[in-house]
């Protein structure tokens, strides 16, 4: 809890806003006259030098706190179904943690460049697919060596009520990690959006199953979270949408604005047609792409 409660707020008070500085300063630099410029021109070569430190750090403490919170987990014990607990819940939650936050990433750009009619740059979109996949098969590959290893592979297909959770949040992040590996299906946007909605939602039921579902407090207890306790997670998220469209509005964070939605459209028919059409495709593409 030590380690979780320094890193949380270092992360975000420190390294977060120092890599969100330059589009901050950048709008200052455009907007503000030439004391302002000079004195950014003046300080720019120590922000370069320190600029690659602070993004190892903006790395290194949410790895930290992630694995944190798996290791909190294991001091439940026998409380967490044995589905769940795990001496490897600190990689997995990482692990969890990177799923979707690329997930989260991609789904973010194809919703914001549709919101706010951006282009799309299909080229970034298929490393991100690409990146999302391998992502969820590494995942799954410890998450079953972990089953194996410990001997509870057979309890995960027993199709009781556990096994019909973790069958569910298996088969979500399975979909998109066997679906991307397509190159129809990464360059084609509703279909992205929708595997990558699936691998957040299976990396959210990972980390949600082992503190509310699959934990049992004592004998005759359960726990689910209380209305002010959902309210509060509510009233963050909505917090955090509002900071991100004032960012959108009044900061460089997408790309230049699309004169004609409908041609972008028809320019994605286009492609999806040639991708069908060189017969690259696997019978799982074809289907994604119907």
């Amino acid at each position: 809890m030590l380690e979780v409660a320094i890193c949380m707020p270092l992360y975000c008070a420190v390294f977060l806003a120092f890599e969100n500085l330059p589009m901050l300063l950048e709008r200052i630099y455009y907007t503000s006259g030439h004391p302002a410029k000079a004195a950014l021109r003046r300080w720019s070569p120590t922000l370069h030098r320190i600029y690659p430190y602070m993004i190892v750090g903006a790395y290194v403490l949410p790895l930290m706190h992630q694995s944190s919170l798996g290791g909190l987990l294991l001091l439940a014990g026998d409380k967490i179904d044995p589905l769940w607990q795990s001496p490897a819940l600190p990689l997995l939650y990482v692990l969890a943690a990177g799923v979707c936050g690329v997930g989260f990433v991609t789904f973010l750009l194809l919703i914001c460049c549709l919101r706010f009619s951006r282009r799309l740059d299909l080229d970034v979109l298929g490393e991100l697919g690409n990146l999302l996949s391998v992502t969820c098969f590494l995942f799954l590959a410890v998450r079953f060596t972990d089953l194996i290893w410990r001997g509870q592979l057979r309890r995960a297909f027993a199709l009781n009520e556990m096994s019909i959770w973790f069958l569910l949040e298996t088969a979500l992040i399975l979909i998109p990690a066997v679906a991307l590996r397509s190159r129809t299906a990464r360059e084609t946007p509703r279909r992205l959006l929708l595997l990558a909605i699936s691998a957040c939602l299976g990396g959210l039921l990972f980390r949600f199953i082992p503190t509310t579902v699959a934990f049992s407090p004592a004998r005759s207890a359960s726990y689910f979270p209380s209305a002010p306790e959902l309210l509060m997670t509510i009233g963050y998220l909505a917090l955090g949408v509002v900071a991100f469209g004032i960012a959108v509005r009044y900061f460089a964070v997408l790309p230049g604005e699309v004169s004609d939605w409908n041609r972008m459209g028809q320019l994605f028919c286009e492609r999806r047609r040639t991708l069908t059409a060189n017969k690259e495709t696997s019978w799982l593409a074809y289907l994604l792409i119907r």
